[in-house]
């Protein structure tokens, strides 16, 4: 799972962008366990934990998921999640009174994918989050990479964040690696801007869902990597089709 919203911050004058990503096994009879989560936000920086729970799936396809976690991590979290039909995906919103406003994606891991040498090929992301600084302006990056099933990504981005405007340059990784999870880690160089460091789950050989995981007072971003498949022209581009942006406007939020 991946979320990314906003937490309260009674003593700032902003609400930090605050951001998780996770995996867990459900057992199909509504119970969770083998939880793991990380999470980030501008104000605490990043945390790691591990979770359990219990989960109920009604008829419509809707979800209650409770989670109670341990490790680096206190506390409980109630969600409220919406299936696809076969019940493998959806989306999920934290549901209770917490300080974390956060929603985002549910994803079906494919194990067999829990190798670095598995994430080899043509991918493109898209992150989107805060910049550094006191003010904490939106921040986007979107790209495409080539990863040699080795650890080693090359490729190129495009960036914009409120205030310091857009750049294109390459980026560069030698030190991706999965563990045997389905948890990774990578370094990015981001060339003319920072280094940034990630956590990630693998969905499957061909999806990532993606966190920065730097300390607080940098950027924060997080979204999906998936992989890229044949040649594009302005060909590929052929039909009807959705687009969905979200951001924040000009001016002082």
């Amino acid at each position: 799972m991946m979320l990314n919203g906003w937490s309260s911050a009674p003593t700032a004058l902003t609400q930090p962008v605050t951001a998780a990503v996770g995996s867990f096994v459900a057992d199909g009879a509504g119970n969770i366990s083998s939880g793991s989560l990380d999470l980030n936000d501008q104000t605490n920086g990043p945390s790691s934990g591990t979770f359990t729970g219990t989960y109920c799936v009604g008829s419509n396809n809707l979800a209650t998921i409770n989670l109670t976690y341990g490790g680096g991590i206190s506390g409980k979290d109630t969600f409220a999640a919406a299936m696809n039909s076969s019940g493998s995906n959806g989306s999920i919103i934290f549901y209770d009174a917490s300080d974390r406003k956060a929603s985002g994606l549910l994803r079906k891991q494919d194990t067999t994918a829990f190798s670095t040498s598995k994430i080899k090929g043509n991918y493109a992301f898209g992150l989107v989050g805060a910049n550094s600084g006191a003010s904490a302006p939106r921040y986007a990056i979107a790209g495409a990479f080539a990863a040699d099933g080795s650890g080693n990504l090359s490729g190129e981005f495009d960036s914009d964040s409120y205030l310091t405007g857009s750049a294109h340059a390459t980026l560069n990784s030698s030190n991706f690696s999965v563990a045997s999870t389905g948890r990774g880690t990578a370094t990015i160089t981001f060339t003319g801007q920072d280094n940034l460091k990630f956590v990630f789950y693998v969905v499957s050989a061909s999806a990532l869902l993606v966190m920065e995981d730097d300390v607080a007072g940098n950027p924060l971003l997080s979204g999906q990597v998936l992989e890229q498949s044949g040649s594009f022209t302005d060909e590929s581009l052929n039909g009807l089709s959705v687009i969905e942006i979200e951001s924040l406007s000009n001016g002082a939020t």
